[in-house]
Formats: structure tokens, C-alpha cells, sequence
């Protein structure tokens, strides 16, 4: 019966996204550009230091700085390392995939502190949690997150919904067999009313991100 109600609730959810702002699909533009594979890959075999202490899967994933402008090369101007943690060990080939959009927090909350991983062993499912852009070791830049951090204002310029949204949808942890799997939004940093709410005063910029966006986290 637990079962069959978290899959209950995340279908919901997931409807709930999809049907809440359907036009913005068709405001959909081209996927966003990921960096190399090869970079990708080289990146993933790169030690985070777990400042956090989280039990497992530990990595970064290598990320535009901005997505809007994005050429595709690598480097400190035009990518970043950000942190994410992964439990696959009950994840089963086209499973479902769990995802936790990280808060706005000074270190990254594991997913041992959810109840994702508790979901996943009862789905078959892989779960994931994404460090939030700007914050923890996942800025931009080589900026050094502090509370009382003070960065120039033009290296905060693509600290935007925009590229937080679309830093999900480039997003991919490195498992070659969740290419067919359905992607569920658990927590989504509390943006979660920002993107099923359209505002008049909306970018072009946004209502695409969100548009990709939410053909990612499809039901």
C-alpha cells in the first residue's frame, strides 16, 4: 500500500507539472548544449573532498556557467564543477529516477537525510541530489562560498532561475542505462512555485528553461 501511494503521489506530481503551464512546451527551444563527453567523463572521476560527509556516490558533474550562451568549450569561464550525490544501487535498468534539486545551503544535504533513498529501495529506483548553483563547492568562477561572502556583481550575473532550471536538464549522473527511464522533481530548492506559476513579466529565457525543464521531469 506505501508503495502504490509514493508512485501514486509522484505520478500526481508529475501531472501536475506538465498540465499546470502546457504552453510553455511549445516555448521550448533546442535542448541546452552540454560541454564534451570527454569532459564530462573527466570530471566525473574528479574528487569533490565530501565536505558534506555524505555516505556515498560523491561526484561532480561539469556544468555551463551559462546556459544561454553557452559555445560548448571548457575552462573557468565557461563551465564549473557542481556537486551532486547519487545512490544507484537499487536503481533498475528504465526505473524510475528520484531527483532533489539542493537548497540554498552553505553545504549540500545528503540524501541519506531524505527519504528518497528509503522510495528508491521500494521503486527500483535511482535517486539523486544536485548541489544548488552559487552555493556549497558548486560555484562558478572559483568563487569560495561563504555566508558572508561578497563577489563582484558581474560574476553573480548567471545566478538566474534560468540556468538553475536548465542545470537539471543538462544534468546526467553518469548511468548508461537511465536513457529510457521517467525523471520525477521530489524537491526542487523551492522553486518548485516558480516553475508551474507563468508570469507576465517572464523572459523569453525563463519560460524556455522552463519549458525544457519540464519535458525532463516528464510523468
Amino acid at each position: 500500500m506505501l508503495l502504490q501511494s509514493i508512485i501514486t503521489a509522484l505520478t500526481v506530481f508529475g501531472s501536475i507539472l506538465v498540465q499546470a503551464i502546457p504552453a510553455l512546451q511549445l516555448r521550448q527551444s533546442a535542448p541546452p548544449k552540454s560541454p564534451p563527453d570527454f569532459a564530462i567523463q573527466q570530471t566525473l572521476n574528479i574528487s569533490t573532498g565530501n565536505p558534506s560527509k555524505c555516505a556515498a556516490g560523491i561526484r561532480y558533474f561539469l556544468q555551463p556557467i551559462d546556459h544561454a550562451t553557452y559555445d560548448g568549450t571548457v575552462g573557468d569561464g565557461s563551465t564549473f564543477y557542481q556537486q551532486f550525490e547519487v545512490i544507484d544501487k537499487y536503481f533498475k535498468p528504465r526505473g524510475l529516477i528520484l531527483f532533489f534539486q539542493s537548497t540554498e545551503n552553505a553545504n549540500m544535504v545528503c540524501l541519506e537525510q531524505l527519504a528518497g533513498p528509503a522510495w528508491a529501495a521500494g521503486l527500483g529506483a535511482l535517486v539523486v541530489v544536485l548541489e544548488h548553483r552559487y552555493f556549497g563547492i558548486s560555484c562558478p568562477y572559483r568563487l569560495n562560498y561563504t555566508e558572508m561572502a561578497t563577489w563582484p556583481v558581474p560574476l553573480l550575473k548567471p545566478l538566474t532561475l534560468d540556468n538553475v532550471l536548465l542545470d537539471s536538464v543538462t544534468f546526467y549522473p553518469g548511468q548508461p542505462t537511465m536513457e529510457d527511464s521517467r525523471v520525477y522533481l521530489v524537491q526542487g530548492a523551492g522553486h518548485t512555485a516558480d516553475i508551474i506559476m507563468e508570469d507576465p513579466a517572464d523572459s523569453d529565457g525563463l519560460k524556455e528553461a522552463r519549458g525544457a525543464y519540464l519535458e525532463t521531469m516528464k510523468a
